[in-house]
């Protein structure tokens, strides 16, 4: 409870330090006020692609028809790699007839080898596609 209240205590000072209209003292902020804030949570899609440009995850939290973002390996900002033709050729494939909705639109099952075995077991272009 006391890191509930810390945390409150802090967002609440630093919500009203950097308020518009002036600063005030840390000393006239109590944990006792409230802090009401409203967000909005823009819509997005992630394509999530390896390093030669092959889609492994496509996420959205939308049902609208948004431009997505392209990340190499990870959605890490600094993954950030333009949207190719081909990319979005390959985006147009796995989201079309109605597949865009929010969660996971496609993930690709990455190949499994057996190991330990005189012949190797591996899975070849499997996809697995969310379900409603």
């Amino acid at each position: 409870m006391k890191y509930i209240r810390r945390i409150a205590t802090t967002v609440t000072l630093l919500a009203v330090l950097v308020a518009p209209g002036g600063t005030v003292a840390a000393d006239t902020v109590s944990s006792a006020q409230e802090l009401h804030v409203t967000a909005k949570v823009l819509p997005m899609r992630h394509i999530i692609v390896d390093p030669t440009g092959q889609i492994i995850e496509i996420t959205s939290n939308t049902s609208e028809d948004v431009t997505p973002q392209v990340f190499e390996s990870s959605d890490r900002p600094n993954n950030q790699r333009p949207l190719s033709d081909d990319i979005y050729r390959s985006y147009q494939r796995y989201t079309s007839a109605g597949n865009s909705k929010p969660g996971i639109l496609f993930q690709r099952i990455q190949a499994i080898t057996a190991a330990k075995t005189s012949s190797p077991l591996t899975v070849f272009g499997a996809i697995k596609l969310a379900k409603d």
